[in-house]
């Protein structure tokens, strides 16, 4: 017997990225992950889900308070997600690429006053996403006589969209009746028919000429699957749907000297396999792939899950090159200028010269290219508040850079239309604790209120939303595990650090030391047992806060570059500037900075310096990584031992000094460009007066 296998079949991209958003969900933030509807149509992926500890439910009651939740490849009306973040559920978005543009295409038609006609199959998941997803009624079309039986004027302004499972031949009749019933009639072009489902049809076309049974590899749930089949019976082969090699009847097969073996889009390679299989033990058998069209669409994961894989890579790639120092984050600092005065900061003591500066957006790209960074972190100051972030941000996603854009969310709301949801980009909001305690560190009531409503706003935009949190000496650990429990129903992530002792802060009475840090990490970490805090940290860092790790500081790790240059040595100490970032790596004496080094030091346990130093320990050693995946962190216990501070040298003060040169350098600039003006001026009111006298 021989077997033609129709080329291409199985798995498209959307439920390929679906699959491998729950794998990787479940990698990441452990079982279980919740996922709404099956993941896809098919029983075997489920299972094999199911085993690996995702839970499918059908609604989300079902999902618990807090637990990580997958919404399916098919796509959910609006009032799901609206109701997830209500709960503020950590949501992961595996709605295909595809069914995506529909429900866009769809608001799209309406919001131009068009009504809007879905050709579907009613109850499909699918299909009920897609009208719940459209804001205002939508007309759901199975027939041609259903388009007939439609109660509306012929020159009604209409507009259609189709279930991505339907191919161009499965519409054709429908929207030609809809093209013949109505005069202003829109749809979307040909071209944006779902690739995967009309090469499969396609193929099983061309398989139906060439075999005399065709077997198709799907779940009888499958809309897809089911239509290959009906598509095989209708051309005049018999044909059949089975889910796997143990439905194969060999009466099908009598008499057939060759079968055609197909498989839905959400049928994985293999069942296909299992079926080949099943016909071996029928009699010997021949296995040939019929050419068909290749595929190599792939869709992007979300940014929760791309991130880690990409550094990764990235620090993989400089480990195999042997490089000893590079950077991980660009710490970027387009201005300084804020609009809060928190008592913590020692970044705005400025005199206003400074303050009124501004990198430009070539020179935030130029940054970003000469340092070559996979992140790029936007700090400031206040970001928010320069006239070009948005375009600044664009460039950087452009380059496929991950960015963190900090703000204290004060004018997020009013500035969210400068930006474009994508995987790159992350709001980083500061956040120091719940409410009484964020508003008296940042001087000013009712900003904690704001920023939890541009966060909430952000989020129902499509934007990733994370919070930042400075720790300091007073704050009790049970409350800050109260704040941890709060970004968690908020449906955000977190990154902590302790507060580093600015020599200009106001405050400076609660700076923590190393002992004190490592003692309230291992509280605040001891009362998070059991709960999924989502830290944007890795474990290693989190374990080196609890004083589980003897780290050193890698302050080239997160280089920062700001109005004045690149500064030496990291983001926290300025003590000099270069023009350059090559400048910066092979002139700054590393080995003096550092705690048991350098005064300044002494007391820093800042994620800008350690979280490299944990990042490269991760991949230089994973087992050391995995064992506190595995087992979390040690909240009990002898620490590490701490870093002999007898050596280290005195403090420089320089911050005035380089002030006062940055304030020179800035005169002699303003003074070059008046100038410069002086005598552009003077030369165009010159110009007439010689024109005239050359007349005269």
């Amino acid at each position: 017997m021989k077997i033609l296998l129709a080329q291409p079949r199985g798995f498209c991209a959307g439920v390929v990225r679906a699959i491998e958003i729950v794998e990787r969900a479940l990698e990441k933030y452990g079982p279980p992950v919740y996922v709404r509807h099956e993941i896809v149509h098919n029983k075997y992926v489920v299972e094999s889900l199911k085993a690996k500890g995702a839970v499918f439910v059908e609604d989300l009651h079902e999902v618990p308070a807090n637990a990580i939740t997958v919404f399916s490849a098919h796509g959910v009306a609006k009032s799901v997600e609206e109701e997830a973040a209500a709960r503020g559920l950590p949501v992961l978005n595996a709605t295909c690429p595809l069914v995506t543009k529909v429900h866009n295409q769809g608001k799209r038609y309406v919001s131009k006053g068009r009504k809007l006609v879905l050709i579907g199959h009613e109850g499909h998941p699918e299909v009920v996403g897609t009208m719940g997803q459209v804001p205002g009624p939508v007309i759901l079309v199975q027939s041609v006589e259903d388009v007939a039986a439609l109660d509306l004027p012929s020159d009604e302004p209409m507009a259609y969209i189709t279930q991505t499972t339907l191919s161009v031949d499965d519409t054709r009749d429908i929207i030609a009746a809809l093209e013949d019933r109505f005069s202003d009639l829109e749809g979307p072009d040909t071209r944006d028919i779902c690739y995967a489902t009309q090469n499969r049809q396609s193929s099983v076309r061309d398989l139906s000429k060439l075999v005399d049974v065709i077997l198709v590899v799907g779940a009888t749930n499958s809309s897809n699957s089911n239509r290959l089949r009906e598509i095989g019976t209708e051309v005049g082969v018999p044909s059949y749907l089975i889910a796997d090699g143990s439905q194969l009847n060999p009466e099908w097969l009598k008499d057939a000297k060759t079968v055609g073996i197909t498989a839905g889009a959400s049928a994985p390679e293999v069942l296909v396999d299992d079926v080949i299989d099943a016909l071996r033990r029928i009699g010997p058998v021949t296995v040939s792939v019929l050419p068909g069209r290749e595929e190599n669409i792939e869709f992007r994961l979300p940014a929760e899950l791309t991130q880690q894989i990409k550094i990764g890579s990235y620090l993989v790639k400089q480990k195999l090159l042997g490089r000893k120092r590079y950077p991980l984050v660009l710490m970027l600092e387009p201005l300084f200028r804020c609009n809060l005065a928190c008592v913590g900061c020692g970044k705005i003591d400025y005199p206003d010269a400074i303050l009124n500066r501004r990198m430009s957006a070539q020179e935030c790209w130029d940054a970003a290219d000469e340092c070559g960074a996979p992140m790029v972190a936007i700090p400031g100051g206040e970001p928010l508040i320069h006239k070009e972030i948005g375009e600044i941000v664009r460039g950087l996603v452009e380059r496929k850079k991950f960015v963190s854009l900090c703000t204290n969310a004060l004018l997020l709301e009013k500035k969210l239309d400068l930006f474009e949801p994508s995987p790159y980009l992350f709001f980083s909001v500061h956040l120091d604790g719940l409410k009484d305690h964020h508003d008296k560190a940042v001087s000013q009531k009712g900003v904690f209120d704001r920023a939890v409503s541009a966060i909430k706003a952000a989020k129902a935009r499509g934007f990733t939303v994370n919070v930042n949190a400075t720790i300091f000496d007073g704050h009790p650990a049970e409350e800050i595990a109260k704040f941890l429990d709060f970004t968690t129903e908020l449906g955000v992530g977190v990154s902590m650090s302790p507060g580093y002792a600015y020599e200009r802060a106001p405050d400076q009475e609660h700076f923590l030391n190393r002992t004190k840090t490592k003692k309230l990490f291992r509280d605040v970490f001891a009362l998070g047992k059991g709960k999924k805090w989502n830290f944007m940290h890795s474990g290693l860092f989190l374990d080196f806060l609890a004083g589980n790790q003897n780290f050193e500081c890698e302050p080239w790790g997160m280089p920062a570059r700001n109005i004045f240059g690149w500064q030496k040595p990291c983001y926290l100490l300025g003590e000099g500037y270069t023009k350059t970032f090559k400048e910066l790596m092979e002139t700054t004496d590393w080995d003096t900075y550092g705690t048991g080094k350098y005064e300044k030091c002494a007391d820093c346990m800042a994620h800008c310096g350690y979280e490299p130093t944990a990042a490269n320990a991760a991949v230089s050693n994973p087992f050391k990584a995995l064992k506190v995946s595995l087992f979390g962190i040690k909240t009990s216990g002898p620490m590490a031992p701490e870093i002999d501070l007898s050596k280290q040298r005195p403090a420089q003060y320089v911050f005035s000094s380089e002030v006062q040169k940055r304030l020179s350098e800035i005169r002699a600039d303003e003074a070059k460009a008046a100038e410069a003006k002086a005598a552009k001026l003077a030369a165009q009111t010159a110009a007439p007066a010689t024109n005239a006298s050359t007349a005269a």
